[in-house]
């Protein structure tokens, strides 16, 4: 065969080993001008089309279609395009789509003078079928069959046939089987040529349908798979008696329920040893289960059991259960992108995957219908899930987990509620990643990190851990003076100056509680100084105003003299005060709420409330290279203590 060359000018390939593709092949003598339509194909200006039925064989090759006189195609018009062998691909058509067409026809070749054979190939021209027998049927029709020349295999009930063994083929239309088949038996059959149906051996014989076709996998686990999913019978949007004898071995629910279905477990003609497998697809959505007799429920896409029949006591016994894997790995491609999604047992994959970048927090909502104790799903946030922002699993309005790029968890409903199981990272943690976290536990306060500073007044007390507390608290306790400011009444809670903003993704989260709610400051966050007793920022006592006393601090503020006692996302840069915001709720009296601060490498700043994002992004919020430390600190605006309490501290930053 000749090289394969380029005509820059034109474009083509002149190569004569394969063709570029025609969009469909003609089935019989046509007429070569206009447009048309060729084998279910609508062919028009410019389309290829393999022309090789005609009646004057010389006038078959490929052609280009127009209006007027169809010319052959640049590729297939001279005398060294064109070798015994050459190869061309049909993309469309009834009977040709998907072809390969080999010329035939032996060499030297003229084109307009030497007549020319196109034979279709059996390079990838699998045809398939799945069919299901009845009793007594032996022969199979076979419309375009060739012995040899079409490559056939047949299966039955997932069994390769061996040819003259346990089929005879013939050069008419028909395969025939040596033995008669049984009732309900799959028979595939892969061909290069059309496949058509059995056919009934006797009058008796009742009809046949198709069942679902297959394809052929690329993988030897792909084949048993398709084989396996062509034995298993769809039971559909319904109930079963499975009997021994006469019911499939494998019962496979692959459509949405809208009711809970059972399978009956009859003991007819049941043998020791005797099993069924019963499965929920993944399409057997809706919140229904599927009872197997008496031994197991399939509550969720994935489920399947085994039940063996015990001769010694008569009865179906739970052999085993489980979760196919697919159901589990195929989700695994799925992605959920940049969206919120609920969450519901019995319709929702078990594995759920973000894997874009998240634009807002999104919301996993965990819904409470249909679950039951034991249903679980495992939630991962892939690497490409980038951006600032955090995945928030939430069930009946409260956040149970953030969770960020690289991690995962398991929720599991536990009766009542859903509960994280388990968490983790999907890697070793990021050692360019800092952190500082305490849950306070144990019996005091960690004096190698925390410090706690006072005022003047006899009630103020230094922080303390309160041991006795689940999960442990520490508390700190304002004075009581009638001077009301911080000098006398505060009560601070600070560590080091350890955290600059500009190395990027600096988060301060603080869990907090005040004992009450009037007359009383408090501010959370991160501030420039960490030897004095210092509130970073407080109401300047008039109207929705503020006093800052540090130079760059960042957090939220609560402060009854405002005219709006709500809290107050607020921050100072290099002594120029950012617009607060007000965030319009209002902390409550002896109740724990979250706050989630993350500052971007310029000094922006992102506020969340358990969980939920609050107000818009605080722009220069804070300097990006000032040192920065942890703070609570609060003090008394009358001549009562106030008690602050918080769970924990944690604050993280890029080394």
């Amino acid at each position: 065969m000749s090289s394969s060359t380029t005509d820059r000018r034109l474009g083509l390939t002149g190569g004569a080993a394969i063709k570029a593709p025609c969009k469909a092949a003609t089935t019989a003598n046509i007429t070569l001008s206009g447009e048309q339509t060729i084998d279910g194909v609508s062919c028009v200006t410019s389309d290829r089309v393999l022309v090789k039925n005609q009646t004057t064989g010389s006038e078959n090759g490929i052609y280009v279609v127009d209006t007027g006189a169809w010319t052959r195609d640049l590729d297939c018009d001279g005398t060294n395009d064109l070798r015994s062998g050459t190869l061309v691909r049909v993309n469309q058509g009834s009977s040709n789509a998907g072809g390969w067409f080999q010329l035939s026809t032996s060499d030297p070749i003229t084109i307009g003078t030497t007549s020319l054979t196109w034979s279709r190939e059996t390079i990838n021209n699998v045809t398939t079928s799945s069919l299901v027998a009845s009793a007594g049927q032996t022969v199979f029709t076979v419309p375009t069959y060739q012995t040899a020349a079409n490559g056939i295999a047949v299966y039955v009930n997932g069994l390769r046939q061996r040819v003259s063994t346990d089929y005879a083929e013939t050069n008419t239309t028909t395969i025939t089987f040596v033995s008669g088949l049984i009732a309900n038996d799959e028979v595939d059959v892969y061909c290069g040529a059309s496949i058509g149906n059995l056919t009934a051996a006797a009058a008796s014989s009742v009809s046949v349908t198709d069942a679902t076709d297959h394809f052929v996998s690329s993988t030897v686990e792909g084949a048993l798979a398709e084989l396996a999913d062509g034995i298993a019978i769809d039971i559909g949007n319904a109930g079963i008696t499975l009997t021994n004898a006469s019911s499939a071995t494998i019962n496979r629910w692959n459509t949405a329920l809208t009711a809970n279905r059972t399978a009956t477990l009859s003991t007819s003609n049941a043998k020791e040893g005797a099993r069924f497998v019963c499965v929920r697809g993944s399409g057997a959505t809706g919140n229904f289960t599927i009872a197997i007799g008496s031994l197991a429920t399939l509550r969720a896409p994935g489920e399947w059991c085994e039940v063996v029949y015990d001769a010694g006591t008569s009865a179906w016994i739970l052999y085993k259960y489980g979760i196919l894997p697919s159901a589990e790995i195929l989700s695994q491609s799925a992605n959920n992108g940049d969206a919120n999604v609920t969450l519901t047992v019995g319709s929702s994959e078990r594995t759920q995957k973000w894997s874009s970048s998240l634009s807002l927090d999104r919301t996993v909502t965990l819904s409470a219908t249909g679950a039951y104790i034991g249903a679980r799903f495992l939630l991962i946030r892939k690497s490409t899930s980038a951006g600032n922002r955090s995945l928030v699993v939430q069930t009946g309005g409260a956040t149970i987990i953030h969770l960020a790029t690289e991690q995962w968890c398991f929720v599991e409903f536990a009766g009542t509620a859903w509960i994280v199981a388990a968490s983790g990272n999907l890697r070793e943690p990021n050692t360019n990643i800092i952190r500082l976290y305490d849950d306070f536990l144990g019996e005091e306060i960690n004096g190698h990190i925390w410090q706690s500073l006072i005022g003047t007044d006899s009630a103020c007390l230094q922080a303390i851990v309160r041991p006795e507390q689940l999960r442990g608290y520490v508390r700190l306790v304002t004075g009581a003076g009638a001077a009301a400011t911080m000098a006398v009444n505060g009560t601070l809670l600070t560590s080091r100056l350890n955290w600059q903003v500009d190395q990027g993704c600096l988060v301060c989260e603080i869990r907090v509680m005040l004992d009450a709610i009037t007359s009383v400051a408090l501010f959370i966050g991160l501030t420039d100084q960490d030897s004095a007793l210092e509130i970073p920022i407080n109401g300047a006592g008039g109207g929705d105003t503020f006093t800052n006393n540090a130079t760059d601090a960042v957090g939220v503020l609560f402060d009854t003299t405002m005219t709006t006692a709500n809290w107050w996302l607020v921050g100072v840069a290099a002594g120029v005060a950012a617009t607060g915001q007000n965030s319009a709720v209002a902390p409550v009296a002896s109740t724990m709420e979250t706050w989630r601060i993350e500052v971007s490498a310029v000094g922006a700043a992102t506020f969340y409330r358990n969980g939920v994002i609050i107000g818009s992004v605080l722009s220069s919020a804070v300097s990006s290279g000032v040192p920065l430390t942890p703070v609570i600190a609060a003090f008394s605006r009358t001549t009562t203590i106030r008690n602050i309490d918080s769970d924990f501290i944690d604050i993280q930053a890029m080394r």
